[in-house]
């Protein structure tokens, strides 16, 4: 067993299958060649597998910790690469040595072997090269002045980042309900040496907002927004510099980092409710400094569509928290999908859907029908052009709408 001193271990001698699941868990964590980045566990009901999880994968964190930052990146590189290899010895059939270009040494791959990573047209299959032109964003971007104060000057994230640095590791676990997110919360307690732990919850300005005018016009379903919108009446609110809870909430998240928020527990393991209840009494946001506190937690708790509703993780600024190395826990995960299908479904009017294919048809084919504007037709995003992009548009749109009138 491990030493009761030890950071996260669990309060008893762990069940034969929870021993299982955690040597399969941090077999696949400290994998290397081949890397094995998904690990699928499957037990029982009842036999404690987020007590498991929780220690497994905190327990690596916290080993990460310990080396230097040379050795950290090594850890990391080498991972890197075996994942690599194997991504492309299962593409091409080819066998691929590590040692015959891997990056581990520092040194750069050869010329000829770097052409496995090309496609069958040529190009380089990178990620990297298939992001959006960005001065086809540049027309977007608000100015300076009309951005949200929060956003343009950090001080809340410089708060943070002043007394706090980023894990080795960003932890996320992530469930389908706030009900069982709130039962995870309550195994992590149960671990011990809990000292050193930093957590997050992230939730949504319905769980997080202190502001009590907004709440109370909430409540009575009187807020001048469009379906009663918390979140864009408190966009407004803060743009407009009239919440002043909002100007202290690095302070809020670097408390619920250092220090328990509930006053009757030793640990610095904390609900919704904690967080909000320290926030009423700093008069500082709960919901700004649960989004900052993302890139500083050691594990974050979220439901799903804080990770799988695209809109939602770029509302949270989630993507540099996921770039850190990050381990995302999946709990009960015969149930991604589904989420997956909600985040990408949208509903509409019949009638809606026929405005918007009279408005793109012009786009298509200028002939037909006077455009309502003048665009770039060949204005290539990607490898597409903006009149191939609209074309598609029309395509799902028309299916669509025959789907509909078929039924």
């Amino acid at each position: 067993m491990v030493e009761s001193s030890s950071p996260y271990v669990m309060p008893f001698e762990p069940y034969a299958v929870q021993k299982d699941m955690m040597q399969t868990i941090t077999t696949s964590l400290l994998s290397s060649s081949p890397h094995l980045p998904i690990a699928a566990v499957e037990i029982p009901t009842g036999c404690g597998k987020t007590l498991a999880l929780l220690s497994s994968v905190l327990r690596y964190q916290a080993e990460l910790e310990k080396l230097t930052p040379h050795e950290l990146e090594q850890h990391f590189r080498k991972r890197r690469c075996g994942a690599r290899i194997a991504e492309i010895a299962a593409s091409t059939d080819t066998a691929v040595q590590q040692t015959s270009w891997c990056q581990c040494d520092g040194r750069t791959p050869p010329t000829a072997e770097l052409g496995l990573l090309r496609t069958d047209e040529g190009a380089v299959d990178d990620d990297s090269l298939w992001r959006v032109s960005s001065l086809f964003f540049k027309q977007f971007r608000p100015p300076s002045g009309k951005r949200l104060r929060v956003e343009s000057d950090g001080k809340g994230a410089s708060e943070l980042s002043r007394q706090h640095r980023p894990p080795p590791c960003t932890i996320f676990y992530v469930t389908r309900t706030h009900s069982q997110l709130r039962q995870s919360v309550g195994e992590l307690r149960k671990l011990r040496g809990l000292e050193r732990l930093k957590m997050n919850i992230l939730g949504s300005r319905k769980q997080y907002c202190i502001n009590q005018h907004a709440m109370r016009a909430y409540a009575s379903k009187a807020l001048p927004a469009e379906g009663n919108n918390l979140g864009e009446v408190c966009d407004k609110l803060v743009s407009l510099g009239q919440c002043e809870a909002v100007h202290g909430y690095g302070v809020l998240g670097s408390r619920a980092l250092t220090r328990p928020l509930n006053q009757s527990r030793s640990d610095k393991v904390w609900d919704i409710e904690d967080l909000v209840t320290e926030g009423v009494g700093m008069k500082c946001c709960p919901y700004y400094a649960a989004r900052d506190l993302v890139f500083f937690a050691h594990i974050n708790f979220a439901t799903y569509q804080y990770l799988l509703d695209p809109l939602i993780r770029h509302e949270c600024k989630m993507e540099p928290a996921l770039k850190n190395h990050s381990i995302i826990i999946f709990d009960e995960a015969h149930n991604v999908s589904s989420v997956c299908q909600e985040a990408l479904s949208m509903e509409m009017p019949l009638d809606a859907l026929q405005l918007i294919l009279s408005e793109i048809q012009p786009l298509i084919n200028p002939a037909d029908a006077p455009a309502t504007l003048s665009y770039p037709r060949e204005f290539k995003l990607t490898k597409w052009t903006l009149v191939q992009l609209f074309t598609l548009l029309y395509d799902v749109f028309n299916a669509a709408l025959k789907f509909v009138e078929l039924r």
